[in-house]
């Protein structure tokens, strides 16, 4: 297993600071959030990517994976191979793509058939490059939106090239019973976040709406107590797991603490499980 931090709100930060929030929260790596406006994108990915990874690897931090804007789906773009070809250059093996989103009046099986389409066509480019492909479960209006739907348009793929990344999280808003939900994936599990969830009531004009929103792992609806040891005796799951923070309107240091205390909440988990993880030693 190896454990990583999603990079998604370390925008703002430079390759070195990057490593150095890494190293405080206690975690072993990254998944690189490739995007405009971040220190690796598409633009300098095939320069930047490769000085990141080096800066990161002296400093004992890895890049398994990485995880591409929300709208890259269509494989004949190619800017895209640009930035599969780099991360194939560099060992980052693990891509995440973007998200199919549903709209009102739309064929759903046969949207499926074309991203089934689109999916091998990644595929291919997954074999050609010696990479492996990820569609993530994601709950709401987005085609694989919880491990059924996610197995409509996986299912008939390579699983050398092409897996799932599975997300507790989504699967709580939109999903199965988690044991369920990995074994219809068990095939094709690649991947797993780490984050947790729950609702909040609001009043909106004059009703009751219950917003989604993240919380601490300790406190949401995911009882990660239960779904890890599941994932790792059940499953045989030793991948990656990507603490994913997505926490928002927090400062730098709010989200250092509340990370830190994710990965505590983790740690504490497998080591209650008689395991030693090789999680990074949080610096103070």
């Amino acid at each position: 297993m190896i454990f990583v931090l999603f990079s998604k709100n370390l925008k703002t930060l430079s390759i070195a600071e990057h490593a150095k929030f890494c190293h405080e929260v206690g975690l072993q790596g990254f998944d690189l959030a490739i995007r405009p406006g971040y220190p690796v994108n598409g633009d300098n990915v095939e320069t930047a990517l490769p000085e990141a990874v080096k800066a990161w690897k002296n400093e004992g931090l890895s890049v398994p994976m990485a995880t591409l804007q929300w709208d890259v789906t269509d494989p004949r773009k190619p800017e895209y191979e640009k930035i599969l070809a780099s991360c194939a250059a560099v060992g980052c093996k693990f891509i995440k793509l973007g998200y199919w989103p549903f709209k009102p009046g739309m064929d759903y099986w046969k949207t499926v058939d074309l991203i089934r389409w689109d999916l091998a066509g990644w595929q291919r480019l997954a074999e050609k490059h010696g990479l492996k492909i990820c569609h993530h479960i994601h709950s709401g209006r987005d085609f694989g939106s919880n491990a059924s739907a996610t197995m409509h348009i996986v299912k008939g793929c390579d699983p050398r090239f092409i897996g799932v990344y599975a997300d507790p999280c989504h699967l709580a808003f939109d999903g199965e019973d988690y044991c369920l939900a990995f074994s219809m994936v068990r095939d094709y599990l690649t991947l797993c976040s780490l984050k947790n969830c729950a609702y909040t009531r609001e009043e909106k004009n004059g009703r009751v709406v219950w917003k989604k929103g993240l919380v601490p792992m300790r406190e949401g609806l995911v009882p990660y107590h239960e779904v890890i040891p599941m994932l790792l005796k059940d499953f045989a799951f030793d991948n990656v797991f990507s603490f994913h923070s997505e926490y928002e309107k927090m400062t730098m240091d709010q989200l250092r603490a509340v990370t830190k205390n994710d990965v505590a909440c983790v740690r504490d988990i497998l080591v209650g499980m008689g395991l030693k993880p090789a999680m990074g030693v949080p610096k103070s």
